[in-house]
């Protein structure tokens, strides 16, 4: 019997904003996180990668981490990151 196991492996904060492409953090750090310090970051081994500036409310993903004992400190990435790579 053989099988195959796939494993999705989850990156938060910084190690997730790294998985962005380029010209989406050239982007985001010119438009959406304009003037902010912090922004919240996760992302999987499949390449997907969620953001939140951390103004107005909260995305699914952000509640379901929370519910599940995570905390924003954990998905927190700071923005000279993105000033940086772009």
């Amino acid at each position: 019997m053989s099988g195959q196991i796939e494993l999705c492996l989850v990156a938060t904060g910084q190690q997730a904003a790294v998985l962005l492409p380029p010209d989406v953090r050239r982007r985001l750090a010119d438009n959406h996180l304009r003037g902010r310090q912090v922004f919240y970051a996760m992302g999987s081994s499949a390449g997907d990668v969620m953001v939140w500036a951390g103004r107005g409310q909260r995305p699914g993903w952000v509640q379901e981490w929370l519910a599940k004992g995570g905390t924003l400190e954990q998905l927190a990435a700071h923005t000279d990151l993105l000033e940086n790579a772009a």
